[in-house]
């Protein structure tokens, strides 16, 4: 509900990305330690919205692709409509910056 009154608020999604170096703590913390009965199927779900795959390294990363991808995507943007998080931020605007007047080079330190 906070978010939602924040002005030009825009929440995205993305959904978990498990690149190499981070795949097998991953998957070895959620055996141990959160869901261990759960950890199997965890993976698969994350698989399927990967094709197959823990991590995708093209411009679908962030997406995932499938009828699972899809229907998080879905419901997420419910959500986000229900809460006000859909709204366009306001345009990028450069009327407040000043180039600084020194003649010649600036100091870098």
């Amino acid at each position: 509900m906070a978010c939602g009154s924040m002005a030009g608020s825009v929440l995205p999604v993305v959904l978990l990305r498990l690149p190499y170096q981070v795949k097998d703590l991953f998957l070895d913390w959620l055996k141990r330690s959160v869901h261990p009965e759960r950890a199997e199927n965890v993976e698969s779900l994350i698989r399927q919205a990967r094709g197959g795959k823990l991590y995708q390294a093209n411009d679908n990363r962030r997406r995932g692709h499938g009828a699972l991808a899809e229907q998080l995507a879905q419901t997420f943007d419910v959500f986000r409509r229900r809460y006000g998080l859909n709204r366009d931020i306001r345009p990028l605007s450069t009327a407040h910056l000043k180039r600084p007047e020194v003649g010649g080079q600036m100091r870098l330190f």
